[in-house]
């Protein structure tokens, strides 16, 4: 861009590229320097803690340890980073049953005309 903008106009290379003057501008003067070092840091203590935590934590608990560590993030920004830039899913465990599934029952006549139990 530097290099054809003396000898045929920025804006015009803007025009005919179809890119915005500002969005242009804006990576020139590297505007968003900050707010990607600090996306970096987040998504290694992240990293950190789910690796830690053996890949059981999701979202959701991923806000509340890294509030423990001093990072204040919405759950949508961690989900975000979580789930769709890095791809880390956690480990869901499948629910214990309510119930014990208990032996069969067979009711036998007896010469007295009373039913005994027997279980199989």
């Amino acid at each position: 861009m530097e290099q054809h903008g003396k000898e045929l106009g920025i804006r015009w290379l803007l025009r005919r590229l179809s890119i915005c003057p500002n969005a242009y501008y804006n990576y020139r003067k590297h505007w968003k320097a900050d707010y990607y070092t600090q996306k970096e840091t987040a998504k290694a203590q992240i990293r950190d803690i789910y690796h830690a935590h053996n890949g059981v934590a999701g979202y959701r608990t991923m806000t509340v340890y890294l509030a423990r560590r001093g990072c204040h993030y919405s759950t949508v920004t961690v989900h975000k980073y979580m789930n769709t830039e890095m791809g880390l899913r956690p480990l869901v465990r499948p629910k214990k049953p309510s119930y014990r599934r208990g032996s069969q029952t067979k009711f036998l006549k007896t010469s007295s005309n009373r039913s005994l139990m027997q279980t199989m």
